[in-house]
């Protein structure tokens, strides 16, 4: 079963509205993402629960910086990880440099889709950042189900 990792915005409540706006789903990242594992893992946000009522985990964009931080940290240390490994690979013999070759490929990979991940969750910073400026809240409401 798939699971999401869900954000919504609240509506700023206007004069004429009797009740506070309820929040609305903005976006959703699959469990298979890694905006969603780097989130879960750094925020631990609430599951959507049972019923009627979702639970929530508000958020700020200084949590969302944290998580920021600590995947360009991730980013660091594999990316000296594998130059650590590129020492390595410079005193293999000819038999053994298509794994080396096999295993570099793959780090390089890896390190593009972190980079990726960076890119999407300063993405998600910044249009907390500007909030003020819309219709919504500055208020980013989270859960996953």
């Amino acid at each position: 079963m798939s699971s999401y990792l869900n954000f919504y915005l609240v509506p700023k409540k206007k004069d004429w509205m009797s009740e506070e706006p309820k929040p609305l789903l903005f976006n959703s990242y699959s469990r298979g993402t890694e905006v969603y594992q780097s989130i879960y893992e750094e925020l631990n946000p609430v599951w959507y629960g049972n019923g009627d009522t979702p639970a929530y985990t508000e958020i700020t964009a200084g949590d969302i910086k944290k998580v920021v931080n600590a995947t360009k940290e991730y980013l660091e240390r594999i990316e000296t990880k594998l130059e650590h490994k590129m020492e390595c690979y410079k005193k293999l013999s000819v038999e053994d440099i298509e794994d080396a070759v096999s295993d570099y490929t793959s780090s390089k990979e890896y390190i593009e889709e972190v980079k990726e991940n960076i890119a999407d969750l300063e993405g998600i910073y910044n249009w907390m950042l500007d909030l003020e400026y819309s219709d919504f809240e500055k208020k980013v409401l989270i859960n996953y189900d």
